[in-house]
């Protein structure tokens, strides 16, 4: 309906359960970090390449990469319930973005044998 309030949440990379499978959504990010264009007079003065870009991702949310998207995405996923990923699937789905969840991974009953056994 006209002027119904709209929600869009910017979180390109999406991990979690259906059952005892791991799930992995992933959609193109609706906004690019900002290019690095002036270099930093300190990395100046310190003899540094000017040419290199230089991130801080701890201090910059919209700077992480995707794999480091992906990786949060596990951790938190799996914070309390053990699971391994198929780092490869996981990855190929990152570089072809389609917003539909794909299977990715499963629960691991018991993840130090399971840990034990590799």
């Amino acid at each position: 309906a006209v002027s119904t309030p709209v929600r869009i949440i910017d979180e390109p990379v999406k991990l979690g359960w259906d059952g005892e499978t791991l799930m992995m959504e992933v959609h193109r990010q609706l906004e690019l970090p900002p290019a690095v264009t002036d270099a930093d007079p300190a990395l100046l003065q310190s003899g540094i390449d000017a040419d290199l870009e230089v991130f801080d991702v701890a201090q910059d949310p919209g700077k992480r990469d995707q794999l480091t998207l992906l990786t949060m995405q596990f951790v938190a996923a799996t914070n309390t319930r053990p699971g391994e990923l198929d780092w490869n699937a996981a990855e190929a789905l990152l570089q072809q973005p389609s917003g539909i969840p794909v299977a990715v991974g499963r629960s691991i009953k018991n993840a130090a044998t399971s840990a034990a056994s590799e």
